[in-house]
């Protein structure tokens, strides 16, 4: 008889036990999980160019006043520093001009490059490189002006910087023109590599 009501008694208590830990998980998933946070949250959006006015060019630097962050920041604004910014040039530095290309150039191209879309495969398309609406001609730093409007593409983040190493260089077009015609490029694809147009 005893040992039948300790029997009774540990059956109980394993039950309540079970009822106890099946009560915890439902409260757990019920429970709604705070959001994540972003890794970006609390930080300024990453700027890797910048758009100035060419103000002094001298040995291996050059100085952009008016210089615009690219993309603007995400808190507002336009992006306009206050302040000069130095721009070394080393050994790797690329520094291109633009020209534009005549629209019939630009249609002729587009239309070689919508052919050869055509004439792929959907894995083949992505791979293909859109025609530029420039041709890009390499320049030294000496060839830079005083006035001249610079794009400065760095390797890393710029954002507090008065002071970097340019990766890339380019001198926009001198003549504004009618912007190229928009040219449908296929499924985007993260390529390793990219098959230049012929």
């Amino acid at each position: 008889m005893l040992a039948e009501r300790r029997k009774a008694v540990g059956i109980f208590i394993a039950i309540v036990a079970v009822a106890a830990l099946a009560a915890a998980a439902l409260m757990l998933k019920k429970t709604p999980a705070a959001p994540p946070v972003p890794a970006s949250a609390g930080k300024s959006a990453e700027v890797l160019s910048v758009l100035g006015t060419v103000a002094q060019v001298s040995g291996a630097s050059l100085t952009l006043t008016n210089v615009r962050d690219l993309p603007p920041p995400d808190q507002g604004g336009d992006g306009l520093r206050t302040a000069p910014v130095t721009v070394l040039i080393d050994t790797s530095t690329v520094i291109e001009k633009l020209v534009q290309k005549s629209d019939a150039t630009i249609r002729r191209e587009a239309a070689a490059y919508a052919a050869r879309v055509a004439q792929s495969t959907p894995e083949q398309a992505a791979l293909l490189v859109p025609p530029e609406s420039v041709t890009r001609a390499q320049i030294s730093l000496g060839d830079l002006k005083v006035g001249e409007l610079a794009l400065v593409i760095a390797a890393q983040d710029i954002a507090a910087s008065t002071s970097f190493t340019a990766a890339r260089v380019e001198l926009p077009p001198s003549s504004a023109s009618a912007p190229p015609p928009t040219i449908a490029h296929p499924k985007t694809v993260s390529p390793a590599t990219t098959t230049p147009l012929h």
